[in-house]
């Protein structure tokens, strides 16, 4: 799915959802990782959010993140330094369980 600059594809892995997320995760791009985590919602509990492609993310995102964290238990993975930063400076990345890599986060 291509949209605005960001692209959102799904696998399951042993059956674990894993969502990679690349590009641009904003306030024009949000609602889209919103739908894709909710629809993930609708059929598990636990999803792996692969970031190591995503480039930039803002509040709008962020705030998708911590809703969707009501429902689903989420897994981030290979955060990039600078999105890794954004979770640092909100304090987030204590409220989120954050990985290096997927297989690290497949088994949590």
């Amino acid at each position: 799915m291509l949209d605005a600059g960001l692209n959102i594809s799904e696998a399951n892995r042993g059956g674990l959802p894993v969502v990679v997320v690349a590009g641009e995760a904003d306030v024009m791009t949000a609602p889209r990782l919103r739908q894709a985590l909710d629809d993930i919602a609708e059929r598990s509990r636990v999803v792996l959010v692969d970031m190591s492609q995503l480039s930039f993310i803002d509040s709008t995102a962020l705030s998708v993140l911590i809703r969707a964290r009501r429902r689903l238990t989420i897994r981030l993975v290979g955060l990039q330094p600078h999105v890794k930063k954004v979770f640092d400076v909100t304090g987030l990345s204590d409220s989120f369980a954050v990985y290096a890599d997927r297989p690290t986060a497949r088994s949590g």
